[in-house]
């Protein structure tokens, strides 16, 4: 049922796979239960493989300026239908982490996800971004990653003003001096 929630456009998965299911526990497989519990334990091998095709990539560390800030993260589907799935955020602490609800990913897609993070305290705070279903059900791929929040302190604030008020200046006297030259150029001639 999993598969068939995540693929946007396939409606009859969740049919063949039921009938995969029940065919295994038939009269005529009570001869060999072994060979019907492989064969079983094949499809759902089959469906953890294709379902783990879709990927969830994260930038290696992320350092927020404040308590709150947005990173990005990569999906990738590997599969050759289209797909709807979430991301879900796991933390060690009760943070927020938010996405999109849903994300939509053509056959063999790949998007940059935006996400929001309002962290609690100040440090350093690890992630797991998991790929689930439109449900939440996990569909194998996560990843981690660490996320630094830390205060911008004031100083950091006087040198970017000075270093923006320096480039500004020079801006400002270097069309002075070409406007003062243009200016003594046409007195002469």
């Amino acid at each position: 049922m999993t598969l068939q929630g995540v693929l946007t456009d396939n409606t009859n998965v969740a049919s063949t796979v039921a009938d995969q299911a029940m065919s295994s526990t038939s009269y005529g497989h009570r001869v060999s239960p072994d060979g019907s519990r492989a064969a079983i334990d094949r499809s759902r091998s089959w469906i953890d493989q294709e379902l783990g095709s879709i990927q969830i990539d994260a930038p290696p560390a992320v350092t927020l300026s404040s308590t709150s800030g947005r990173f990005a993260a990569t999906l990738t589907n590997g599969l050759d239908e289209p797909v709807t799935v979430s991301i879900q955020a796991l933390t060690d602490e009760p943070h927020a982490i938010h996405g999109p609800e849903t994300v939509e990913l053509g056959p063999g897609g790949r998007t940059t996800v935006l996400l929001n993070a309002s962290l609690q305290s100040f440090g350093v705070h690890n992630v797991t971004l998991m790929v689930t279903d439109a449900q939440g059900h996990p569909l194998g791929s996560t990843d981690q990653l660490p996320i630094r929040s830390a205060q911008v302190s004031k100083v950091i604030w006087l040198i970017l003003g000075t270093g923006v008020a320096l480039l500004f200046g020079a801006i400002a006297v270097r069309l002075f001096r070409r406007i003062r030259a243009a200016a003594r150029a046409a007195r002469q001639s």
